[in-house]
């Protein structure tokens, strides 16, 4: 967001990330036996995410259609090249539990636009990492019920 929108984040809302990603390290025990490639592979990833939120900005101007309709065909396009290494047939559970998949992501990228709508995405960004702490209260809830 700095280099693509010049947007400028405070230090509040940096201290506030660092902060939400110990106590996300604190509640999920990682495990620390660490590798070069996994290490990679994870900057990679919020790299990706990063560029994601930035281009979703870049593109405030455009219908909520059109930006996930290139969301979309930015993720299809490059899977459709390896396709073939790794497409097997589709039964009925798993072909339900892709469509599900894709309504989720659908819904969860939808409010993901609407956030970017509200304020800068430099002030976004560090927050999404408290998915992780959700998704870990879920865990809690669902094995006391």
């Amino acid at each position: 967001a700095i280099f693509l929108l010049r947007e400028r984040v405070s230090w509040f809302y940096w201290v506030s990330a660092i902060a939400g990603s110990i106590v996300l390290a604190l509640l999920l025990h990682p495990n620390l036996h660490v590798t070069a490639l996994g290490l990679l592979l994870a900057f990679l990833m919020g790299l990706s995410f990063s560029l994601y939120i930035v281009m979703t900005r870049m593109l405030r101007e455009e219908s909520r259609l059109t930006n996930l309709f290139y969301t979309g065909l930015g993720v299809v396009l490059p899977l459709s090249f390896a396709l073939t290494a790794f497409w097997k047939p589709v039964t009925l559970i798993v072909g339900a539990m892709m469509v599900s998949i894709g309504l989720l992501g659908f819904v969860v990228l939808w409010m993901l636009d609407k956030a970017l709508e509200i304020t800068d995405a430099s002030v976004l960004a560090p927050f999404l990492s408290t998915q992780m702490i959700w998704i870990f209260a879920i865990n809690v809830i669902a094995r006391i019920i």
